[in-house]
């Protein structure tokens, strides 16, 4: 059970980012029409939290063999589905892998800088860049690794 869970990881914590940008949305929604100011810093949080549950979202998409690329190259004759399914697993590894190293030189010139609204660090925003790409890469090399499954034979 705890192995299905850490294989599903992505899925639980996007869940949980994207229940609270509907709440905090939601809040902001009420705060705007009923009371005499809006909570104005739930926008901010809310377009952060985005880009953290895109990321977890796509991990979890590269798990399942799910982006959009990726279904595009399985519609190949049967006998061919095995290489372009190893051809979009590389070029997912190697595009995901070019993110992860960019967005550290990016994270490093972010250092001291704040947001805008809240003045919180803005290194927990291109954090999650990096750790989608780190998870995009674990999933890809894992599927890689685990050869065709039992549908494709």
């Amino acid at each position: 059970m705890l192995r299905r869970f850490l294989g599903r990881i992505e899925d639980y914590l996007a869940a949980v980012v994207l229940l609270v940008m509907v709440l905090l949305a939601f809040a902001q929604v009420v705060s705007r029409h009923f009371l005499p100011q809006s909570l104005s810093f739930t926008e901010e949080i809310v377009r952060y939290l985005l880009i953290w549950a895109t990321m977890l979202g796509a991990a979890s998409a590269t798990r399942r063999k799910a982006h959009l690329g990726l279904v595009y190259l399985s519609r190949v004759r049967p006998e061919l589905k095995r290489y372009t399914d190893i051809i979009g697993q590389v070029a997912l590894i190697a595009l995901f892998t070019v993110v992860f190293v960019s967005n550290i030189f990016v994270i490093c010139l972010q250092v001291g800088q704040r947001t805008e609204g809240l003045r919180w660090p803005i290194i927990w925003v291109s954090i999650s860049v990096s750790v989608g790409s780190a998870l995009i890469v674990i999933r890809a090399v894992q599927v890689l690794l685990s050869g065709p499954s039992e549908e494709e034979g």
